[in-house]
């Protein structure tokens, strides 16, 4: 393929260059790749891209064999990541040569469905990259698995970022300012302890699930070291647990990934503070951006409305995208209906 070739990598050789990327981010962690494949019995492979030698290109593959017919998807999430610097340009290409290396491996010599559901850029760059996908023949599926977010420019200085959030936002974090809170914060396993006993409490009140809980990013976080490892907030008052919060601080953009709130930390405005305390650590750790980790204006509209003071940008990331034989795809697709059918009989 023109000097395009694809390595499997050993858990060392992955961390020692994932951190090359500037889009590198937590759904590429090796031990986010072997918990997500773990949870439904799939299997995990480690991928450098190369081209001419020279790696432009990493991502994890999740692959996995559907019940009935010896057929399976692999499936990517958060990749591959490929962006070393600002040359957009350049970034796009080797995206492109990546998704080709892909697809000569996974579609072409393995016979797998090839599901891609990209991290998220700036709006130019997700509408190129989906365009880059339908050239090469993707189609898109799945509209109710798009990620949708608002991203926050934090390359600014504090006080501009701070200026730019929605009045009434800004005036919520003022008054949590004034109710003498206390911020602690941690990576270990009390930490999440503490997070778990809140959000569980918050799950009974509220009635929701979701599909990756706190003692998923719990065993994820163990195979986790230094800043890669996610971040815990507690806001307290009177040793009174009020509010948490869970971040990832890598790469070029800080993900919001779980929260938590009783009904004095509400009236007390505690996520609001936990929120801009996000903004400041990520800053300090030299990232560009502040995802709020996605949006649902329908099916939450409270939390939309809260994500939207930050007056972020709104941004849909590619994907996902799905490539493979068209006989294949039907086959799949018919086992996994038939699959999710067994499941709700149950």
């Amino acid at each position: 393929m023109n000097g395009l070739k694809l390595n499997f990598l050993n858990e060392n050789e992955w961390k020692r260059h994932i951190a090359e990327f500037s889009d590198h981010n937590y759904r590429q962690f090796w031990s986010y790749g072997v918990e997500s494949a773990a949870r439904i019995g799939a299997k995990s492979e480690f991928v450098g891209i190369f081209n001419q030698e020279k790696l432009i290109g990493l991502t994890n593959v999740r692959l996995k064999k559907l019940p009935i017919f010896p057929l399976g998807i692999a499936y990517v999430n958060g990749g591959p990541i490929h962006v070393r610097d600002s040359n957009d340009a350049q970034a796009e290409q080797d995206f492109k040569l990546c998704l080709q290396a892909l697809i000569a491996e996974y579609t072409r010599s393995r016979n797998f469905v090839l599901r891609i559901k990209c991290s998220v850029y700036t709006e130019e760059g997700n509408a190129n990259r989906s365009i880059i996908f339908e050239d090469l023949g993707f189609r898109k599926i799945n509209q109710s698995d798009q990620y949708r977010t608002f991203v926050v420019d934090i390359e600014k200085d504090t006080d501009e970022i701070r200026s730019s959030l929605n009045g009434k936002w800004r005036n919520q974090l003022n008054r949590a300012q004034k109710n003498d809170l206390t911020i602690s914060t941690g990576t270990s396993g009390p930490w999440f302890q503490k997070f778990e006993d809140l959000f569980i409490q918050l799950k009974q009140k509220k009635g929701f699930d979701v599909s990756l809980g706190v003692d998923f990013y719990e065993r994820v976080q163990e195979g986790l070291s230094g800043d890669d490892q996610f971040f815990i907030q507690i806001a307290s008052k009177d040793d009174n647990v009020l509010a948490a919060h869970v971040g990832s601080y890598v790469g070029d953009t800080a993900v919001y990934l779980l929260g938590a709130s009783t009904a004095e930390g509400n009236q007390l405005k505690a996520s609001y503070l936990l929120q801009w305390n996000a903004i400041v650590e990520a800053k300090s750790r030299g990232c560009k951006w502040y995802d709020l980790g996605g949006i649902d204006p329908d099916g939450n509209k409270g939390v939309f409305h809260f994500k939207k003071g930050f007056n972020g940008d709104d941004v849909t990331a590619a994907g996902p995208y799905e490539i493979g034989n068209q006989v294949i795809i039907g086959l799949v697709k018919l086992a996994e209906k038939t699959y999710n059918s067994l499941k709700k009989s149950k």
